[in-house]
């Protein structure tokens, strides 16, 4: 019996723990379309909170919030949670927040419902990083 993983390109998962930065930005940009699979997003958080290039986290968080649903959102919003706020990889989460759901009024609202869905997350990782999201777009506490 195939798994939903089974469809995932052999390449991604390898790009994904390459040592070189621009297979792992590629891996991140690949594997978007593949979250909410298990597999999937573990290697997604990796390369969201990868410690040695913010290029490999801004492109990733980019392409997950380029879904534009629940599953990409979800997965910043947990890196968000565990992202050191005193270092750059906070930050560049939120410039891909910022560029992908702060430009128009449409995305901004979209990704407001987006964040109310999940503060009601059963992973308190999500919820916290969901808060925190609905505090940058001007809704939260």
């Amino acid at each position: 019996m195939r798994s939903a993983e089974d469809d995932v390109p052999p390449l991604l998962l390898q790009l994904a723990v390459s040592p070189e930065v621009p297979d792992r930005m590629d891996a991140g940009q690949g594997l978007a379309r593949y979250a909410g699979r298990p597999a999937v997003d573990a290697l997604l958080h990796r390369l969201l909170l990868d410690e040695q290039n913010t290029a490999i986290t801004y492109e990733t968080a980019e392409a997950l919030l380029a879904r534009g649903d629940l599953v990409g959102a979800r997965a910043v919003a947990r890196a968000m949670a565990e992202a050191d706020p005193r270092d750059l990889t906070a930050a560049w989460l939120l410039d891909a927040v910022h560029n992908a759901w702060r430009l128009r009024q449409e995305d901004v609202d979209r990704a407001r419902r987006l964040c109310e869905a999940l503060v009601s997350s059963g992973d308190a990782l999500v919820r916290r990083g969901a808060a925190g999201l609905l505090v940058y777009l001007g809704e939260g506490t």
